[in-house]
């Protein structure tokens, strides 16, 4: 019995034994079931890892793209991406050091300076340090000028110019504002403002036994280019002397001289006097001695008649100097005349004031292309009659000339054709030079030159007019129908004369 009971209880702990492994192998397995749920699979991965890498490569694929497309086209399959552009480095400035001196170099200490950026940039001002200044500019053409409250009482102040001036003017006087063009390479610049002293002119106007002349009105102008603005006026006094205070120096200055009554504003109206170039220097007093005036004025007069040799009534006759000036060469007269008279029922005219100098009288500029063919005085311009009136006094004859008076050839007919079955009606009329290769057009300026005309007829009965001044070379007249010339004839066009009123075609 003992024995069995052993054998019973030792059985029972050999089966227990099995059964708690199955609970942990369970166990186990259940651990192992959640984990891999978890983990992704292979399959997985590969998929993902292949999606990273298009992304990558597409992103890759559009960047190159977009450097290869040129910026401002349209695209609409373009991304944000594209209008992605790295940060440009700003332009440095420009360092400017300025000095502002005279006329010899010295220093000059003034508050400060004004600079602006042309043509219609901000103006700002930089101050000085014993006539120092210093700024940073950017790419641009900028001005320089000092303000005229800044300006010590012993210079001048500069000349105000619009930005449109400076722009378009080349400065050869020093009398403008200094410009400094900064480009985009300049890291470093240097400039000088020059501010002048003023210079004085003088001197006393004498006739020709150097007898003081009195209330005598000077003009003292600048020719420079672009300074004409530049000029005072005075008079004499009872001792015949004159003076120019605080002139401006460097431009160069004609003195300009009027005598006999005293004129005033008005004196833009009479005769221009020969000027006197005179060339001013900083600081400087030009003492310009006796001005000796007593060479004229001259009265100048003449007589004109026509072809026929009756006289030119009404007549404009002008008057200018052929003399140049000495610095310029241009000529000496205003607007290239002096005074123009015109010529009465005699044909004969006169000029009080004439300046006594070198002349050329134009008896006939030339035609008047706004006055109707019919009313004008010439046909042609006559070459003008030269007169040295240097030195002399009182009345000049120049004499009689001649110059042609417009009589102009009319043209008034109409075609008529010499078969019922033909119609003028769809033809074309030309006139035209017979010999186009002669040398007759004219060379002078303004005077009459040929045009071809031509007319088309558009109905029975038409009229066809022309009128040409005379003298004048032969031309021909065509009649074309579906551009095939049917019928021409010539005509040298006379003074006063008319065309056959009616001309016949039988084509």
């Amino acid at each position: 019995m003992l024995h069995c009971g052993s054998l019973q209880k030792k059985h029972i702990t050999m089966n227990a034994s099995p059964l708690r492994s199955s609970y942990l192998l369970i166990l186990v397995a259940m651990i192992l079931v959640i984990a891999i749920s978890q983990w992704p699979s292979a399959d997985a991965t590969l998929t993902q890892g292949r999606s990273d890498r298009s992304l990558a490569t597409g992103l890759e694929l559009e960047l190159d793209q977009a450097r290869a497309q040129p910026l401002g086209s349209e695209n609409p399959t373009r991304s944000a991406l594209d209008v992605i552009e790295p940060p440009s480095e700003p332009k440095p400035l420009c360092q400017v050091v300025g000095e502002v001196v005279d006329d010899l170099g010295n220093l000059i200490a003034v508050e400060g300076v004004e600079i602006s950026l042309l043509p219609d940039g901000e103006t700002r001002t930089i101050q000085t340090s014993q006539g120092i200044f210093e700024a940073q500019l950017d790419v641009g053409l900028h001005s320089i000028r000092v303000p005229d409250s800044f300006i010590p009482p012993e210079y001048l102040p500069q000349i105000q110019v619009s930005a449109s001036q400076i722009l378009g003017y080349e400065d050869t006087t020093g009398l403008l504002p200094p410009t400094i063009n900064i480009t985009a390479v300049d890291t470093s610049r240097s400039i000088q403002v020059i501010l002048q002293r003023p210079c004085t002119v003088g001197g006393r106007i004498v006739d020709a036994d150097h007898q003081p002349i009195e209330r005598a009105f000077i003009r003292l102008q600048s020719y420079a280019k672009g300074m004409q603005q530049l000029h005072a006026d005075i008079q004499t006094s009872s001792d015949g002397t004159f003076r120019f205070e605080k002139i401006r120096p460097g431009a160069s200055y004609d003195l300009l001289i009027w005598t006999g009554e005293s004129p005033t504003e008005a004196h833009r109206k009479l005769p221009r006097p020969l000027p006197l170039p005179i060339a001013t220097f900083p600081s400087q007093n030009h003492a310009l001695g006796d001005i000796v005036v007593g060479a004229g004025p001259i009265t100048l007069t003449g007589t004109v008649l026509d072809q026929d040799g009756s006289p030119f009534s009404n007549l404009l006759v002008s008057c200018y100097s052929t003399a140049s000036h000495p610095e310029t060469g241009r000529s000496y007269g205003w607007r290239g005349e002096f005074m123009t008279a015109k010529t009465d029922a005699e044909g004969r005219f006169t000029m009080p004031g004439t300046p006594a100098t070198e002349l050329a009288i134009q008896l006939a500029k030339d035609f008047e292309p706004n006055v109707p063919l019919g009313q004008r005085q010439t046909a042609f311009y006559a070459e003008p009659v030269l007169e040295n009136a240097t030195g002399k006094n009182g009345i000049i004859d120049i004499g009689i000339h001649q110059v042609d008076r417009s009589r102009p050839f009319q043209v008034n007919f109409q075609l008529k054709s010499e078969t019922e079955n033909i119609s003028p009606v769809g033809c074309t009329v030309k006139v035209e030079l017979l010999d186009p290769t002669q040398n007759w057009e004219p060379r002078q300026l303004r005077r009459p030159s040929f045009q071809s005309r031509k007319w088309r007829i558009k109905k029975e009965n038409q009229i066809i007019q022309w009128t040409c001044e005379t003298p004048h070379p032969q031309v021909i007249f065509k009649v074309l129908r579906n551009n095939k010339t049917i019928s021409t004839w010539i005509t040298t066009p006379t003074p006063n004369g008319t065309l056959n009123p009616i001309h016949p075609i039988n084509q």
